[in-house]
C-alpha cells in the first residue's frame, strides 16, 4: 500500500511538472492557424495530449500577435468563449459563451476588450442539445472577405436538405489540403439554436438564391433569439464532388494546420 501510495505522490508531480512546462512541445497534438483581415493579430486553435489516459485533451483558442510565437506559456490565454464570426469592416469578433443555465452571472449579449480587439458575446446556456454531423458535396465555392459561398450543394452521406446555394460566415472554417495546395474539405462548426436549422431544413430542395444574398439570408436566420434557451452544435463538412475540382484558399477568417516541429 505505501508503495501504491509512493507511486500516486510521484506521478501527480510528474503531470505537475508537465503542465507548467514552457518550452517543450512534445504534448501538442494539432494547431491551426487563421489570419485576421486588416489586423496583425493572428488565431491559433490548438490540442495538447492529456497526460493520462483518463484526461481528455487540452484543447482551446488563441489570440497572439503575428510577431509572436505560440508555446505551451501563451496557450494559456486561451478564450473561454467560441469564435463565431469576424466582422472585416470593424475587426469586431463575434463569440458565443456558454454558462450555466441557472447562473446568475448571465448578462445575454455583452463587449468585451481582448487585447487590441473588441469582442461581441453572445451568452447561451449550457443545457445543451444533441451535437450533429452534417455533409455536403459541392461544386465550387466563392470566397469573399468575410464568408464563404458554395454552390450547387448536395447532401453527402448525411445532412439536412439546405438550398443549392448557401453562404456560411468565416470564422470557424477549418481547411485541408493537398500537397499542392488544393482544398480537399472544408469543414465548420455552427453553435447554435434549433429553429435556426429547422427553418433551413424546411426550405424546398433546390431553392436558390443569389450569393449576393447568401449572406444576408444567413444573417437574418440567426436574429437574435432568446440567449437562455437549448443549444445545439453542429459539424458541417463540404467536399468537392469529384476530383476535377481545383480550388485554393486563403487564410483570412480559415484555420489552416500548422506544422508542428
Amino acid at each position: 500500500m505505501k508503495n501504491l501510495l509512493f507511486l500516486f505522490i510521484i506521478l501527480c508531480c510528474f503531470a505537475c511538472n508537465t503542465n507548467t512546462n514552457t518550452n517543450k512541445n512534445e504534448d501538442l497534438i494539432s494547431l491551426y492557424r487563421q489570419r485576421i483581415p486588416n489586423s496583425s493579430m493572428v488565431i491559433y486553435q490548438f490540442s495538447y495530449a492529456g497526460i493520462f489516459v483518463t484526461n481528455s485533451d487540452d484543447n482551446g483558442t488563441v489570440i497572439l500577435d503575428s510577431t509572436e510565437t505560440f508555446n505551451w506559456k501563451k496557450s494559456r490565454e486561451k478564450l473561454p468563449f467560441y469564435i463565431e464570426s469576424i466582422d472585416v469592416n470593424s475587426n469586431t469578433i463575434n463569440c458565443i459563451e456558454l454558462i450555466d443555465f441557472t447562473s446568475s452571472k448571465a448578462k445575454g449579449i455583452y463587449k468585451k476588450k481582448y487585447k487590441d480587439m473588441e469582442m461581441i458575446v453572445k451568452q447561451y446556456s449550457e443545457k445543451k442539445g444533441s451535437d450533429m454531423g452534417l455533409f455536403y458535396k459541392y461544386k465550387s465555392f466563392v470566397e469573399c472577405q468575410d464568408s464563404i459561398y458554395f454552390e450547387n450543394l448536395t447532401i453527402g452521406c448525411f445532412g439536412l436538405n439546405l438550398r443549392d446555394k448557401m453562404g456560411f460566415p468565416k470564422g470557424q472554417f477549418e481547411a485541408q489540403e493537398d500537397s499542392c495546395g488544393y482544398v480537399t474539405k472544408l469543414s465548420t462548426m455552427v453553435i447554435t439554436q434549433y429553429p435556426l436549422w429547422e427553418k433551413m431544413r424546411t426550405q424546398k430542395v433546390g431553392d436558390t438564391i443569389d450569393i449576393s444574398d447568401a449572406k444576408t439570408n444567413f444573417k437574418c436566420i440567426q436574429a437574435d433569439f432568446p440567449p437562455l434557451s437549448m443549444v445545439y452544435r453542429f459539424y458541417i463538412v463540404f467536399t468537392p464532388e469529384n476530383e476535377s475540382v481545383k480550388q485554393k484558399i486563403s487564410d483570412f477568417g480559415i484555420y489552416k494546420k500548422v506544422k508542428i516541429k
